[in-house]
Protein backbone atom coordinates (compact mmCIF):
# COMPACT_ATOMS: atom_id res chain seq x y z
CA UNK A 1 0.00 0.00 0.00
CA UNK A 2 1.65 3.20 -0.94
CA UNK A 3 0.19 6.72 -0.32
CA UNK A 4 1.23 10.17 -1.33
CA UNK A 5 0.54 11.78 2.34
CA UNK A 6 3.80 11.80 4.26
CA UNK A 7 3.06 10.54 7.91
CA UNK A 8 3.81 13.30 10.48
CA UNK A 9 6.28 12.44 13.49
CA UNK A 10 3.89 11.60 16.11
CA UNK A 11 5.22 13.58 19.65
CA UNK A 12 4.91 11.58 23.30
CA UNK A 13 3.48 13.93 26.13
CA UNK A 14 6.41 14.74 27.42
CA UNK A 15 7.97 15.65 23.64
CA UNK A 16 4.96 17.93 23.12
CA UNK A 17 5.02 19.59 26.30
CA UNK A 18 8.54 20.92 26.14
CA UNK A 19 8.64 21.59 22.27
CA UNK A 20 5.29 23.99 23.00
CA UNK A 21 6.09 25.09 26.58
CA UNK A 22 3.48 23.21 28.70
CA UNK A 23 3.38 21.06 31.66
CA UNK A 24 1.96 17.49 30.93
CA UNK A 25 -0.17 17.76 33.66
CA UNK A 26 -1.97 20.40 31.81
CA UNK A 27 -1.94 18.24 28.79
CA UNK A 28 -3.50 15.18 30.67
CA UNK A 29 -6.27 17.94 32.33
CA UNK A 30 -6.77 19.23 28.54
CA UNK A 31 -7.07 15.72 27.50
CA UNK A 32 -9.86 14.86 30.41
CA UNK A 33 -11.52 18.01 30.81
CA UNK A 34 -11.00 20.54 28.19
CA UNK A 35 -10.37 18.52 24.89
CA UNK A 36 -8.90 21.43 23.31
CA UNK A 37 -5.74 19.83 21.62
CA UNK A 38 -6.66 16.92 19.49
CA UNK A 39 -4.47 13.65 20.19
CA UNK A 40 -4.03 10.17 19.29
CA UNK A 41 -4.28 6.71 20.99
CA UNK A 42 -2.01 4.28 20.06
CA UNK A 43 -2.72 1.20 22.41
CA UNK A 44 -2.08 2.49 25.52
CA UNK A 45 -0.12 5.02 24.28
CA UNK A 46 -1.24 9.01 23.95
CA UNK A 47 0.65 10.60 21.46
CA UNK A 48 -0.30 14.42 19.68
CA UNK A 49 1.01 15.63 15.90
CA UNK A 50 3.06 19.10 16.23
CA UNK A 51 0.87 20.55 13.72
CA UNK A 52 -2.35 20.20 16.34
CA UNK A 53 0.14 22.24 18.58
CA UNK A 54 0.97 25.21 16.38
CA UNK A 55 -2.72 24.94 15.65
CA UNK A 56 -3.62 25.36 19.44
CA UNK A 57 -0.72 27.82 19.97
CA UNK A 58 -2.01 29.93 16.90
CA UNK A 59 -5.44 29.92 18.12
CA UNK A 60 -4.58 30.76 21.66
CA UNK A 61 -3.07 33.71 20.64
CA UNK A 62 -4.16 37.22 22.38
CA UNK A 63 -3.36 40.54 21.02
CA UNK A 64 -2.09 42.23 17.44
Amino acid sequence: MQSNQTLEQLLTPAQFAEKFNVSERFLQNDRVTKRRIPYIKVGRFVRYRASDGAEFVTANRIGG
